[in-house]
């Protein structure tokens, strides 16, 4: 009852009879919301609970709460309490302001003993009043520190912590603010003495008072030195790191047991926090420096005992600290070096997780100048980081089993700076250190092929830079030193790979070290032949190795062996062609040489051919294209190139062939039919491969493009009878034939005419037959790339005659609901209708096609029914509608074409005016595309008919349902059309314009009206008409 007569007295019965039952609800409210099952009736509680904050009755009902047994309503009503102190506190009179801070104070001191943040967030509702009302908080911090010795420890600690956290928060003035601070720095010194005094006992075992809450040992409980700590973080930002320096709090905080480190590292951690830019006294960094330093047996003993979540704590903080006093650090101090000390023993932890925390302060130190750090932070310490680095990088040894893929290459994408900054360093001690690494592991037996592909990793981490290097040397004679030092590391890697091959992850290793190097292998034209022979003798276990992954390499994602290990052998051909082409033998024997080793590479014979036939991974697939593509690159450097290059492609096509008429043959399963699909377009991206390849040889690419016609047109006659849209792996196919198509037709140039014809006929008759959507962008292709030609409009014109029937056909035949599943042929028809338009307008437009007025009403259709996502359908309609506008002001269109093109944009205007607003009112489009798209057609629109269109269009039912702000927006927007389309309309006609679109809107006055879509009404000379301007004298249209 004292309670409720804090804030407003009202009648004894119906006030308690409401109080309670508010009561009631919100203790119901909280059971759902903490312990309910049902997730909606939660949802509904926490939405009750918000709204609840905000009532009068939250004050009584809140103070009856905190006396709840439950902790989650003391912990709402102190949450409750804290946001109505916050937005009540300036309207509440003196006298319950003085009683409200009396109650609270009293449930701080009765709830000490309870959750330490229920006490908390009352302490801070109390600090707020202080800051609000005295704004000075010494009185209370020296009543709090007073009483310490007779009050409870958390009920001091609440208050100590809560004031500088209000401080921080309390929206005071500049100068209010620094009072406080400056008060709050004069108490310092005595806060952290009653802080330090808690912390003592906790490291001495002992407690300091009677009053304080403490174990059964007599230390202060886990608790209260928890609360001590974070009262400590509380005031790290008021006071001076040299304050705390001069408090001698940092031993004690060290003293504490290891329960409490992650907090105490915390507060360390904060005590340096941007070191540099604070510009911190150096000498009082130090100390923190040291205070870490001291841990060092701390980790020594978590890391013997396996304590992993200690190694960890340490971790984190020395990172943090170091990265935040590294200016300090390199300077190369006694605290400092020690501090370096400890976090070499964390990088070298054998936990990569743990050790991956430390790399961080190795790669911040790459920030400075080797002159400017200290001897010790140069040659030695890289030298050990190095062999760290090399050890924790090898492969787990129980394999990802234990370890995630993407941990694992986390900390290797981390130490690739590293190396690269140990090799600036080192030079050539880290080459001679990779070295002895292959040599002991070719030593050991078995061999380590963990500890070889972790050298051959930080080899090709360094390999641009040591090419640098050899390139950069002073004379010949370094330059020749560093190819050779190169060359021997290639050549060790390369042995030991190949005395291994039954290692596949030490072979991809190696085939990226080829890719990285290739250049390298120049230098030696044995170790060349080696690596290339390597390549083809490790791609006859294809099967046996695709299926023995998964294979990883730096990016944490999977990599096919196939794809790897052909990549290697056509980059190292790529690097090394200025010395094969200057013998053409070395050439052909080692295609003899790839054809011997692994015929199924060139699939050169029958018996491969035959075995072709069946299942092959997309893996061994890209093996095959790159030792194909790699074989026609070379024979393009012989003297029989063109029958070379025949030969080789030959069994291929054959390969297409047959496996386009298995499946013309039709009776297959689904499985059965996507594998043949899938085989199908791993053959065209083959030829599409070697077609970019021998691009610069037009004559060859004729040749290939005759061999290939036969087999493309067999593809051409799949005959595809499923659902729409395609499968993927039919669209797979679709879109690998009409790339190669188009690349033939940009290849060729002038040489393919007669190819051209073919491919057009063939490809819209293709569409006409089964919707093959992709054959259209085949056509769009060809009319860009021969739009000159006036020889080929009558083919285009024909082409594009025979894909708008079955196109119309669709729009008409379908049901507007279904019109979702032809997105792709519509789509890719408009953009080609819009080339035609662009590039052939006359052709086009003739009007003996009659093709003007159906390809508009496409458009219409389009935009009042098509729902596309990606919104591509709405782009390519507005895109070719725009340029059916350009082309009725066009002069190059002759005026019969021209004015028909006008009378279908105006027969057609008012449908394209209303599907736009209808689109813009289910939120299918966005008001500036709908304006945008209207604006090219109603500037050639008299007022009058635009008014008409939008307004008639305003009245659709469709329109009526919206909010207010909506139609504000849609008819800002179009109003913004009219004007910028006529911005010299009288005074009288805009008035009409804004009385009837107030009508349809129920909108007020014509002046509101004209005032809500920011027009206004400029005088211009006498005896002239006013203009209308949206927003300014400019005629700036706001709105787009």
């Amino acid at each position: 009852a004292a309670l409720e007569e804090v804030w407003r007295p009202r009648p004894g019965g119906k006030a308690l009879a409401m109080s309670q039952s508010e009561f009631s609800k919100a203790q119901k409210a909280l059971q759902l919301f903490y312990y309910g099952g049902d997730e909606v009736k939660r949802r509904h509680a926490h939405d009750f609970l918000l709204k609840f904050q905000k009532t009068r009755e939250a004050w009584d009902v809140s103070f009856r709460l905190l006396s709840s047994d439950q902790y989650e309503a003391r912990y709402y009503a102190a949450n409750t309490l804290f946001a109505k102190v916050k937005e009540e506190w300036p309207q509440l009179d003196g006298k319950a302001r003085s009683k409200l801070s009396n109650v609270l104070h009293t449930h701080i001191r009765r709830l000490c003993g309870g959750p330490v943040i229920v006490t908390r967030t009352l302490a801070l509702s109390l600090a707020y009043i202080t800051l609000h009302t005295s704004k000075d908080p010494r009185n209370l911090i020296s009543h709090v520190l007073q009483g310490a010795s007779k009050a409870p420890a958390a009920y001091s600690l609440s208050f100590l912590t809560a004031i500088p956290i209000q401080h921080r928060e309390a929206n005071l003035s500049y100068q209010t603010s620094k009072n406080i601070e400056r008060a709050l720095v004069s108490c310092a010194p005595a806060v952290l003495k009653y802080i330090h005094q808690i912390l003592r006992a906790a490291a001495a075992g002992r407690s300091p008072a009677k009053s304080m809450e403490h174990s059964s040992s007599g230390q202060p409980s886990r608790v209260i030195v928890n609360y001590a700590l974070e009262c400590i973080l509380s005031w790290i930002n008021v006071v001076k790191l040299s304050v705390i320096v001069k408090s001698q709090i940092l031993p004690t905080l060290l003293a504490l047991p290891v329960v409490h480190l992650e907090k105490v590292l915390e507060i360390l951690g904060e005590l340096v926090a941007d070191a540099e830019r604070k510009s911190l006294p150096e000498k009082d960094v130090l100390v923190v420096l040291s205070a870490v330093a001291r841990l060092a047996p701390v980790f020594e003993k978590a890391r013997s005992n396996g304590d992993k979540d200690t190694c960890r704590t340490i971790a984190a903080a020395t990172n943090h600290i170091g990265d935040r006093c590294s200016h300090v650090i390199i300077k190369g101090s006694q605290p400092a070096l020690a501090f370096v000390k400890l976090h070499f023993a964390v990088t070298a932890h054998p936990d990569r997780a743990i050790s991956e925390l430390g790399l961080d302060f190795w790669l911040c130190l790459q920030d400075y100048p080797l002159k400017h750090r200290h001897q010790a932070l140069r040659g030695g310490i890289y030298k050990d980081l190095l062999s760290v680095i090399l050890k924790n990088s090898q492969f787990p040894a129980k394999g990802f089993s234990s370890e995630e893929p993407s941990d694992f290459h986390s900390y290797r994408a981390k130490t690739k700076d590293l190396l690269i900054s140990a090799y600036y360093i080192l030079d050539n001690t880290l080459l001679e250190t990779v070295y002895k690494l292959l040599q002991i592991a070719n030593n050991s037996r078995p061999k380590s092929w963990r500890m070889a592909e972790a050298a051959i990793f930080a080899l090709t981490c360094v390999s641009s830079k040591i090419l640098e290097n050899a390139q950069k040397a002073n004379s010949l004679s370094d330059q020749k030193l560093v190819k050779e030092r190169l060359s021997g590391l290639l050549r060790a890697s390369l042995t030991l790979a190949m005395s291994d091959v039954s290692t596949p992850q030490l072979a991809m290793r190696a085939h990226s070290c080829i890719k990285e190097l290739a250049v390298a292998f120049n230098l030696d034209g044995g170790l060349r032949k080696r690596a290339l022979e390597f390549c083809v003798s490790c791609s006859k276990g294809l099967e046996k190795y695709t299926s023995s992954g998964p294979y990883y390499l730096d990016s944490g994602e999977e990599v096919g062996f196939g794809e790897n290990c052909g990549g290697a052998f056509a980059r190292l051909c790529l690097a090394s062609i200025q010395q094969l082409r200057k013998d053409q033998n070395t050439i052909n024997s080692l295609l003899t040489f790839i054809q011997r080793e692994n015929p199924s590479l060139l699939m050169l014979d029958k018996k491969t051919m035959v075995a072709a036939r069946a299942r092959v991974s997309d893996d061994i697939a890209s093996c095959q294209r790159n030792f194909v593509k790699t074989a026609i690159f070379l024979a393009l450097h012989t003297q029989q190139s063109k029958a070379t290059i025949e030969k080789l492609m030959a069994p291929h096509i054959r390969l297409l062939k047959f496996l386009t008429t298995f499946v013309s043959k039709g009776g297959h399963g689904d499985a059965q039919r996507r594998e043949l699909h899938r085989r199908i377009t791993q053959c065209l991206n083959l030829i599409e491969d070697v077609l970019k390849m021998v691009s610069q040889d037009v004559k060859s690419v004729a040749a290939l493009a005759e061999l290939t016609w036969p087999a493309l047109e067999t593809v051409l006659g799949i005959s595809w009878k499923l659902p729409r849209p395609l499968p993927a792996s039919q669209a797979d196919v679709a879109k690998g034939t009409c790339d190669i198509f188009k690349l033939l037709l940009e290849i060729l140039g002038s040489r393919g005419k007669a190819f051209l014809k073919i491919v057009v006929e063939k490809c819209a008759k293709k569409f006409q037959d089964g919707g093959y959507h992709h054959s259209i962008s085949v056509l769009s292709h060809a009319v860009k790339l021969y739009a000159k030609d006036s020889s080929m409009h009558k083919l285009f014109q024909e082409s594009f005659l025979y894909i708008a029937q079955p196109t119309l056909s669709i729009l008409s035949n379908t049901r507007p609901e279904k019109l979702g599943d032809y997105m792709d042929i519509i789509a890719e028809f408009l953009s080609f209708a819009q080339v035609m338009v662009t590039s052939i307008t006359q052709a086009t437009l003739n009007s003996k096609a009659g093709l003007v007025t159906p390809l508009l009403k496409i458009v219409v259709h389009v935009v009042r029914y098509v729902t596309d996502p990606s919104k591509k359908c709405e782009r390519a309609a507005l895109s070719f509608y725009r340029k059916m506008i350009d082309a009725a002001t066009s002069s190059k269109v002759p005026a019969q074409e021209r004015k028909e093109v006008q009378n279908s944009l105006m027969n057609l205007g008012p449908d394209m005016t209303e599907s736009l607003i209808l689109r813009i009112a289910m939120h299918q489009s966005t008001i500036f595309n709908a304006a945008g798209s209207l604006f090219s057609l109603l500037r050639l629109t008299p007022i009058q008919a635009r008014k008409n269109w939008i307004v008639n269009s305003l009245k659709h039912k469709d329109f009526s349902h919206l909010q207010p702000q909506l139609k504000m927006q849609i008819v800002t927007a179009f109003i913004s059309v009219l004007g910028m389309a006529d911005p010299r309309q009288s005074q009288r006609r805009f008035r009409s314009l804004m009385h009837d679109f107030g009508q349809v809107c129920e909108w007020g006055s014509d002046r509101e009206m004209g005032v809500l879509v920011g027009y206004t009404m400029t005088p211009t000379k006498r005896g002239a008409e006013r203009k209308i301007a949206l927003g300014s004298s400019r005629q700036t249209p706001i709105v787009l």
